[in-house]
């Protein structure tokens, strides 16, 4: 889903509802034609799974999360874009 607001750099936001169990939603942002990963990681840093990846017009786009498979527990989601770099931590219940 990506919005027709203009959009000024990279962001990542907190994902909703945090904690969670089965669906989630993360916002985040990009300022131009990029490609865009967003992983899901374990505390030690493995990569558990990769929840989008592509290119992606400038906008602001909302990407749903089904987790129905992962153990409850701390995890972070990182995005990875043109070099910007993010991290935001969430917790499955």
């Amino acid at each position: 889903c990506n919005s027709s607001m203009p959009v000024t750099g990279y962001n990542l936001e907190h994902n909703y509802p945090n904690p969670f169990s089965g669906r989630n939603t993360i916002a985040y942002s990009v300022p131009g034609t990029t490609n865009v990963r967003l992983i899901f990681y374990d505390l030690q840093g493995r990569k558990i799974k990769v929840i989008d990846e592509g290119m992606g017009n400038p906008g602001r786009y909302l990407t749903e999360v089904m987790t129905d498979q992962l153990a409850r527990g701390i995890y972070y989601y990182m995005m990875e874009a043109d070099g910007f770099r993010s991290a935001r931590k969430t917790i499955i219940q």
